[in-house]
């Protein structure tokens, strides 16, 4: 419990009761309160203050919550307080709630096998094991109708027009948007974009199989790909695709944004827990010792890349079956936005 919290999610030109809760390090966001007033700290800060105050949080939103804020503010496993004005001071309980996050699939803690031995490309090399904390992932892939709340709350920017009738659909997977946008959406919506790792996982469970349903080659049944006239799937269209989990449509339809810096040489010398990627520095340093030496290329027909890249994860509605096994990785420059990539989120569960 804490006693006072100066000018944490008030509004500047009313007294109103305010609910905050825990996003996770460095995962800040603030909703709209009362009529639009947003008081906006930086994450920093405002963590400072409630690790002195015995409570890790950053985010507040009003209790009046905005058309903005229909998700709700009081989310699984994060420590959430009811902020009253008393008299120019802010009291609160603490309180835990352990609710599933809807939408989203939880993945319990644990080991799993990660990348390839056989069979991938050399940057999936070696397999090796990795322990991961328990998290959230979403069931399926964020649709246009689903990024468009955050364009019209003026989170978020438009996507980029790629054609083909893609972004018109509001149940179709929404593209054409960069790694930053992807970041953002996942804010505003209150989650995160998921590691490599957490990803891998969430797709192929915790034995290693090849596929999110098994070891099996993909077929028609599995998922949306190598449909070059089709494009794009409403998600949750494939079942007999999901993954040991339950989550729809790792295999396909889109490219999924990660958070990791892509870094070809990182497995090695992964983290065995909850590992997070390479840095830029390193990942450019290997590609510069590779030019140095000649080569024009690392993992098939891909360019050794001159600037730090993102991950993407996935395979997507106009791949080939080979590219859809779950270790595979792609990457591109964050600033990319592509008819093929596209996004979904994660979030920290209690562990």
């Amino acid at each position: 419990m804490f006693s006072y919290l100066a000018g944490v999610g008030v509004s500047k030109t009313r007294q109103e009761a305010v609910i905050c809760y825990v996003e996770g390090p460095g995962r800040s966001r603030v909703a709209a309160s009362g009529q639009g007033h947003v008081a906006r700290i930086g994450f920093d800060g405002f963590l400072s203050r409630l690790r002195r105050a015995a409570v890790a949080g950053a985010v507040c939103g009003s209790m009046r919550r905005s058309t903005v804020e229909r998700r709700r503010p009081v989310k699984a496993g994060l420590v959430v307080a009811g902020l009253m004005i008393l008299g120019g001071a802010l009291s609160a309980p603490e309180v835990r709630s352990d609710e599933p996050r809807p939408g989203m699939i939880l993945i319990p803690a644990g080991a799993f096998i990660m990348g390839a031995d056989k069979g991938g490309e050399q940057d999936e090399h070696p397999a090796h094991k990795v322990e991961l904390s328990a998290y959230y992932i979403d069931r399926h892939e964020v649709t246009y109708g689903q990024y468009m709340e955050c364009v019209k709350a003026g989170t978020c920017r438009k996507p980029r027009n790629v054609g083909r009738g893609f972004n018109e659909n509001p149940k179709l997977p929404v593209v054409g948007v960069s790694w930053t946008d992807a970041e953002t959406y996942c804010t505003f919506a209150g989650k995160r974009l998921l590691t490599e790792a957490e990803w891998e996982k969430a797709a192929r469970g915790a034995n290693g199989q090849r596929y999110p349903w098994g070891d099996d080659p993909p077929g028609p049944e599995h998922g949306c790909y190598n449909f070059i006239e089709k494009g794009l799937c409403e998600p949750g269209s494939y079942p007999k695709g999901d993954s040991p989990y339950g989550v729809a449509d790792m295999a396909g339809n889109v490219w999924e944004w990660i958070a990791d810096v892509y870094d070809a040489s990182y497995y090695p010398r992964s983290a065995k827990k909850d590992p997070k990627g390479g840095t830029c520095d390193e990942s450019l340093a290997f590609f510069r010792q590779l030019r140095k030496e000649g080569k024009q290329g690392f993992t098939g027909s891909n360019p050794i890349p001159d600037e730090c890249e993102r991950v993407l994860r996935g395979g997507a509605w106009n791949y080939n079956g080979k590219g859809l096994r779950s270790s595979n990785r792609v990457h591109h420059a964050k600033r990319f936005r592509i008819k093929v990539a596209g996004i979904r989120c994660g979030a920290d569960a209690p562990n």
